[in-house]
C-alpha cells in the first residue's frame, strides 16, 4: 500500500487521544482520509466513534495528537494546565469552515425556515453574497427534494426531511470534506431510504466522507475503506470486502453476527 502525503490527504489526524473525566476514550487514533474517499466508521456502542468525529471537527479538543486539513496542521495551543484552548481560533474557525457535519440530532435552527437554515453558514461564516447564497441554496434544497418545503419551519418535517435539510446545509458550505455522525440512527425506519439515497449520491459524485454508522449494509456497498473501532482504538481497517468477508478480529466477528 502506497503511503499516504500529509500534505495532500483531504484530512489526517495522527495519534490523536481524548479523555473524559479520567476515561480515556480514544487511545491513540490515526487516520488518513484521501480525496474522494468515503470512509465508514463502525464498532459498538462506546467505542469512541461520535467522539473522533467530534475531534475532527474540533467539537471536542483531543488532549494529544495531530490534525491536519489539506496539508495545514491545527496549532492547538495549551494554557497554564497544559490543556489545550483556543488560542489560534481564526484557523480553527476557517479549518471548521472546511469541514462539514452532519449529526444524528439534525441540529436545525427551529425559528428559522428551512431555507434560512441552509443559508446561515455561507452568509455568516463564509460571508458571501445574500442573493448568491439563496439561489445556491435553492438548488442543493431541489437536491436532496426539499425545495418545496424551503419556507416551512424544522417543526413542521419529518425526521427524513430534517436529515436531508441538514445535508443541504453542509453542502452549501462547500466543504472539503463532509462528517456523518450516525446521520440515520434518529429516524423511524421507514425514513432511513431517502436519507441513505442521498447520501448514496454523495458518495457517487466523488464527495470526500467520513461516516460514523450503523447501517453495515450500505457502509460495505458505499465505503472506500472501512475502520473498525473497539475501545478507543482501530482494531482493524481495510476495504469493505476486507473486513466483511474476512475480519480478523474475533470482537469484529461478533459484531457483524450481531448486526449484518
Amino acid at each position: 500500500m502506497t503511503a499516504s502525503n500529509p500534505q495532500t490527504a483531504a484530512l489526517q489526524v495522527e495519534d490523536l487521544h481524548k479523555t473524559f473525566a479520567g476515561i480515556e476514550v480514544l487511545k491513540g487514533i490515526s487516520l488518513t482520509a484521501e480525496k474522494h474517499d468515503v470512509i465508514s466508521i463502525i464498532g459498538s456502542s462506546g467505542s469512541g466513534k461520535s467522539t473522533l468525529l467530534r475531534c475532527m471537527n474540533l467539537l471536542e479538543f483531543p488532549d494529544s495528537g495531530r490534525l491536519r486539513v489539506h496539508g495545514e496542521e491545527l496549532e492547538l495551543g495549551t494554557n497554564r494546565r497544559g490543556v489545550r484552548s483556543r488560542r489560534f481560533q481564526r484557523q480553527i474557525e476557517r479549518v471548521r469552515s472546511r469541514l462539514a457535519m452532519v449529526f444524528q440530532s439534525f441540529n436545525l435552527w427551529s425559528h428559522m425556515t428551512v431555507l434560512e437554515n441552509v443559508m446561515l453558514g455561507p452568509c455568516l461564516v463564509l460571508k458571501r453574497n445574500r442573493h448568491e447564497v439563496e439561489a445556491q441554496a435553492k438548488k442543493l434544497l431541489a437536491r436532496v427534494g426539499m425545495l418545496e418545503k424551503c419556507q416551512m419551519y424544522p417543526d413542521c418535517l419529518s425526521g427524513g426531511q430534517k436529515q436531508r435539510v441538514a445535508i443541504a446545509r453542509a453542502l452549501a458550505m462547500d466543504p472539503e470534506v463532509m462528517l456523518f455522525d450516525e446521520p440515520t440512527s434518529a429516524l423511524d425506519p421507514e425514513l432511513v431510504g431517502e436519507v441513505l439515497r442521498v447520501i448514496r449520491e454523495l458518495a457517487e459524485e466523488g464527495r470526500t466522507m467520513i461516516m460514523v454508522t450503523h447501517e453495515m449494509r450500505f457502509a460495505r456497498e458505499v465505503s472506500s475503506k472501512l475502520v473498525y473501532l473497539h475501545q478507543g482504538r482501530i482494531e482493524e481497517q481495510g476495504s469493505p470486502e476486507q473486513l466483511f468477508n474476512a475480519p480478523q478480529s474475533d470482537n469484529l466477528r461478533r459484531l457483524l453476527a450481531s448486526q449484518y
